[in-house]
């Protein structure tokens, strides 16, 4: 009997796939990614390994297409990492592994990475063109100065001279320049000169005569500073420690918003290494050529999903933030990049640093009990600086006014005396977050969902903040007819009418979804029932949204 290939597919099966070898292949090595048939399609899968035999009958058995050799196969340390999360998240191997993959690569049509630079083989170092091809001459003048780019080459009319190079074998079309920063498109190369290391404070001593002697093994170290504290710095001069050791590091932070202004200080603090960014934001082709280029960086900074990325020489994992939400994927499979970099940490041998100024509740139990080691930074970085003073007040014994205290109001009143800004700041949506019946008892319940209606007094509309329903605010109670209907809390809304009235010489700017949202066009001018001549103070009328409430 054939050999037999069990392959994962991306299916809410928790099983394998049993598959017949093709003559002629004898065996496809683990991890590989494969073409099958499945149903009346086709399907990207990984080949896990082979069998003797099936549950299924021989002659029910479906024939491998092809193995897709244009893409590397994961690495074993992949695979296991895929199937601690199976385990552990009770989700199928398949899904997980696939969803691993950038979306270019789960597609079977064959995947070529461009080549930007144009670089100098060894072949041209030494090569002396003829004399009448001073084209030729100068280009490789130019290569032995530094990589030059396609764009760059096109603009100034020398693709064939180019293609002439390449033809001879002295000068070779490449994805990345030597000692690239990880982007795979033209760019700038990175500088030849590092920044400077600030000087460490004490505390930042301390911490890495404790983290230092650590990165030899597995450990999980949190790393508990306040903002300012130059937790960045520490994980600077641990990465410096790690790649002098040739091994890799693996950055994960929350938001993408934040990967370009840390990938230029990772630039600037080590240059001349191998420095790739993995999120979403990037472009698919980007996207899954600094993926391929992963098993070479140095320095791999990205978001949740950068944890399952082929790193063969890890040696250490960096998870910055990590109390934030968005480490936790809410769909599909829902995983925390921070549990699961910390089990691949456990699998590499690898330290993992957790940093935060605001550590999760679990994190810090998992600190004060001993799983964890605790680091903490209590002063910022620069002298200079301190921390802000903070007031709490005990709202059992001062009244409110409108949801504001009276420290609060006059914090207010003399900051704007000064002749300074504040910022005040209600996580509530809309003028308040509930109509009350004072009679009744009733507050105003969303019919589609288990939330309230929140009251929008400027739109004169009831609005659901989950399920989006929205009516107009009822003229009376609709359990017992009352009338005299009372809006029930605080919102942005009702807070700035309070500022307002307070604080007339103020000049009061509202910050909220309903200000700040898309500028509405004509349709929305229609919705408020007005004409685009006519004045409106609905929030989504044309007119007032191209001005901030007064």
């Amino acid at each position: 009997m054939p050999s037999i290939l069990q392959v994962a597919l991306d299916t809410p099966l928790h099983r394998l796939f049993d598959y017949r070898l093709p003559d002629g292949l004898d065996a496809v090595p683990p991890g590989s990614l494969v073409e099958v048939p499945f149903g009346r399609t086709r399907q990207v899968g990984v080949a896990l390994g082979a069998a003797a035999d099936s549950a299924v009958e021989a002659g029910k058995l479906r024939h491998l297409i092809r193995v897709l050799d244009d893409r590397p196969a994961l690495s074993p340390h992949i695979l296991r990492l895929a199937q601690f999360c199976a385990d552990y998240y009770h989700y199928p191997l398949g899904a997980i592994l696939l969803a691993a993959l950038p979306p270019r690569l789960r597609n079977a049509t064959p995947f070529v990475a461009a080549t930007p630079w144009l670089l100098l083989t060894d072949a041209g170092r030494v090569a002396a063109p003829p004399a009448r091809a001073r084209a030729q001459r100068a280009l490789l003048d130019a290569l032995r100065a530094a990589p030059q780019t396609r764009d760059r080459l096109r603009a100034q009319k020398q693709s064939r001279h180019a293609a002439a190079l390449v033809a001879a074998g002295w000068a070779a079309w490449a994805r990345l320049p030597p000692q690239a920063t990880g982007s795979p498109v033209d760019g700038p190369l990175p500088c030849s000169h590092a920044s400077p290391a600030p000087a460490a404070t004490a505390e930042q001593q301390a911490a890495l005569d404790r983290l230092l002697p650590a990165l030899a093994q597995f450990g999980v170290h949190l790393l508990h500073g306040v903002t300012g504290s130059g937790k960045t710095e520490l994980y600077m001069r641990l990465i410096d420690a790690v790649l002098a050791a040739n091994k890799q590091a693996l950055v994960l932070i929350p938001e993408i918003a934040l990967t370009p202004q840390l990938e230029q200080h990772f630039r600037r603090r080590f240059p001349g290494r191998n420095i790739a960014a993995l999120h979403s934001g990037l472009g698919e082709t980007a996207r899954t050529e600094n993926w391929l280029a992963a098993p070479g960086c140095d320095v791999l900074l990205g978001t949740r999903l950068s944890v399952f990325a082929p790193l063969p020489r890890l040696g250490l994992i960096v998870v910055d933030e990590e109390h934030d939400g968005s480490f936790k994927q809410q769909d599909g499979l829902r995983y925390s990049a921070r549990d699961v970099a910390i089990a691949r940490g456990k699998q590499a041998d690898a330290p993992v640093l957790l940093g935060s100024a605001t550590p999760s509740l679990e994190s810090y139990a998992q600190a004060l009990n001993g799983r964890y080691r605790l680091i903490e930074l209590k002063q910022r970085a620069i002298s200079q600086a301190r921390l802000p003073d903070i007031e709490l007040v005990d709202l059992k014994h001062i009244p409110l006014d409108n949801g504001l205290t009276r420290p609060a109001l006059q914090a207010l009143a003399d900051t704007l005396a000064r002749g300074e800004q504040s910022l005040v700041f209600l996580n509530r949506r809309g003028y308040a977050p509930a109509l009350y019946c004072p009679s009744c008892a009733w507050v105003s319940p969303c019919p589609r969902c288990s939330a309230r209606l929140v009251l929008h007094r400027t739109a004169h509309r009831l609005k659901c903040h989950h399920c989006g329903f929205e009516t107009r605010i009822p003229a009376e109670c609709p359990g017992c007819g009352n009338p005299d209907l009372k809006p029930l809390g605080q919102g942005t809304q009702r807070l700035e009418e309070t500022l307002a009235a307070l604080l007339p010489a103020a000049r009061i700017r509202r910050i909220d979804r309903d200000t700040c949202g898309r500028a509405p066009g004509p349709s929305s001018a229609k919705r408020c029932g007005h004409a685009r001549s006519t004045s409106c103070s609905a929030p989504r009328c044309w007119r007032r949204a191209t001005t901030f409430p007064t």
